[in-house]
């Protein structure tokens, strides 16, 4: 076996040790422990072509996720909204996990800023 074969292996053998499709659940307990999974999963697929030509000079693939989950008690959160903007603090309703290879980029926009998220 190569060394690409070796590296299939490897990646293939973690990725459905997390990710089985043959069951309704799975091992992964963290959204954290997905994205590096899937992009290096995506990464090891494209380098596979990185020796072919095109005609395009700048041709190349971009990619850009972003995941919300919101808190368990996010009904209750929004009970307490009225009383946490009296009181002019923040509350947490979730996570936005953001993820990017390639030229892109991702912002947050809000009425009187922008971010860069990425």
């Amino acid at each position: 076996m190569n060394s690409s074969g070796v590296e299939d292996a490897l990646i293939n053998r973690l990725y459905t040790r997390m990710i089985d499709p043959l069951r309704n659940n799975s091992d992964i307990k963290d959204i954290g422990d997905v994205y590096p999974l899937a992009y290096l999963k995506m990464d090891h697929f494209l380098s596979r072509g990185m020796h072919e030509t095109s005609s395009v000079r700048w041709s190349g693939t971009s990619a850009l996720t972003a995941v919300v989950v919101l808190n368990d008690t996010i009904d209750e959160s929004f009970v307490d909204l009225e009383e946490y903007n009296e009181r002019k603090t923040s509350i947490s309703l979730g996570q936005i996990h953001i993820a990017n290879c390639g030229n892109v980029e991702a912002l947050a926009i809000q009425p009187d800023k922008a971010f860069l998220m990425t």
